[in-house]
């Protein structure tokens, strides 16, 4: 008998299950509970259209029966690249700026979303066009600065890469030229100044395997190395070039932050 009523209860609550689902996204991500649900279906309606259409994000959702009860997809929101993740958070601040929630609840809404990803939501608020006539009064502000800053930048990346070309110059000759290596070299034990590290390792190391059977070229071994510093300065120059530095400082800014989460 209690065998039977035990089958009873579980396939009662199978059947409760399948008639009405887990909903897995209420589940998993945060929410936030409204005063009147004035206005949620047509800013969650504007958000999720741009969502959808450039990301496939559900972004915003409310819950099954209550309507005032807003969840937001932060585990999808979390997956977006950094670019993307500035666009859907600008767009969703804007969208819930210019809805038709009531005040409290428009203030309320528009601070949940933003703690969800603070760092993106600063970064946006800095560009958002609440703030254009502070920066169209900021630009004047710089404008007869801003030749002299772009030339100085110019400046630097023609000597940063006159400079890299110079000491790869310098360690080719140095690893190429016995008399020049021999002329550089007054102390066998001291790197000479105008030699990458990257350089001297490279003779070291091929130095110290002569007649051991295992001779890695000195060239394999400057250029592992020092290929590190060429990925590096030429990712720097190309985003500083084309004006990218500040997606650039975004991108590391994401970086770190994702890391200390």
């Amino acid at each position: 008998m209690k065998q039977k009523l035990r089958l009873k209860v579980l396939l009662f609550v199978v059947l409760i299950g399948l008639m009405f689902p887990i909903n897995s996204f209420a589940e998993s991500n945060p929410y936030i509970l409204l005063d009147s649900d004035r206005g949620v279906s047509s800013v969650i309606s504007t958000v999720n259209t741009y969502t959808k259409k450039e990301y496939g994000l559900t972004l915003l959702r409310t819950a099954s029966g209550n309507s005032k009860k807003v969840f937001i997809n932060k585990v999808g929101y979390l997956e977006l690249k950094t670019k993307e993740k500035r666009d859907v958070m600008a767009h969703t601040l804007d969208s819930i700026s210019n809805s038709s929630l009531g005040g409290r609840d428009r203030s309320r809404l528009y601070n949940f979303v933003e703690e969800q990803d603070e760092g993106t939501a600063s970064v946006v608020r800095q560009l958002s066009s609440d703030v254009t006539t502070d920066l169209a009064t900021a630009s004047s502000i710089l404008k007869p600065f801003s030749s002299p800053i772009s030339v100085f930048l110019g400046v630097a990346c023609i000597i940063l890469f006159f400079m890299l070309t110079v000491s790869v110059i310098f360690d080719i000759a140095f690893l190429t030229i016995p008399i020049f290596q021999a002329f550089v070299m007054r102390n066998d034990q001291v790197r000479p100044a105008y030699i990458s590290q990257e350089a001297w390792d490279a003779l070291l190391i091929a130095e110290s395997n002569l007649g051991t059977g295992n001779n890695p070229s000195v060239w394999g071994v400057y250029f592992k190395s020092k290929t590190k510093t060429f990925i590096i300065v030429g990712i720097t120059l190309g985003y500083l070039i084309g004006g990218q530095v500040f997606e650039f400082a975004t991108f590391i800014v994401d970086l770190f932050l994702r890391i200390f989460e």
